[in-house]
């Protein structure tokens, strides 16, 4: 069991401590906002030195539009987001010098993320996942190899309000490997 503390900074920004177990401060995060958006987050080792440093962009209309990671090493990525409309279509991550490593692109059916791509950066197919809504709410998600075989699914159940209340998750084959229920208080 472990937990978090929020605690604002005097300069606006917020601290997110975490705990262990045994109560132990596991690390710490400082996050600054501009505009009420996520704008950079820098964590902190339990000795206080910084390990990395994550920088957010978000575009006129409030949509993330860059992500940028620098480790202490100093050799970091950047994430570029590209929208159609209100959807995200494709992401590209790109090594320090520029350097196409990944990209994800979404195929959007009905408003929704029906099937993402993933390319190494030479362009090669490395995986896949396919989605299924029912009525609007994602109901089957599978996970494929570069050469299109089922590698995992999850089944979703949900409740008459939508809320999701069961997972299940099969192998390759399709044989149940897991059931996980979710109960919903009401208050």
């Amino acid at each position: 069991l472990s937990r978090k503390t929020y605690a604002p900074v005097a300069d606006g920004s917020e601290e997110v401590i975490s705990f262990g177990a045994t109560g132990d401060a596991l690390g710490k995060a400082v996050r600054r906002y501009e505009a009420g958006k996520l704008a950079s987050e820098t964590l902190y080792a339990p000795g206080g030195l910084a390990q990395s440093t994550e920088e957010y962009s978000y575009d006129s209309r409030g949509r993330r539009i860059s992500r940028v990671v620098v480790p202490a090493s100093g050799y970091g990525t950047a994430s570029e987001y590209v929208y159609d409309g209100d959807v995200l279509v494709r992401t590209i991550v790109r090594d320090s010098s520029g350097k196409v490593l990944r990209r994800f692109e979404i195929t959007v059916t009905g408003g929704l993320p029906a099937r993402e791509d993933e390319f190494d950066g030479a362009g090669n197919p490395v995986s896949s996942v396919r989605r299924k809504f029912v009525g609007g709410r994602l109901s089957r998600e599978e996970r494929l190899n570069a050469s299109g075989a089922l590698l995992s699914a999850y089944e979703y159940d949900r409740d008459e309000s939508g809320n999701a209340v069961g997972t299940r998750y099969l192998d390759r084959d399709g044989n149940l490997l897991e059931t996980v229920r979710t109960t919903w208080a009401r208050f």
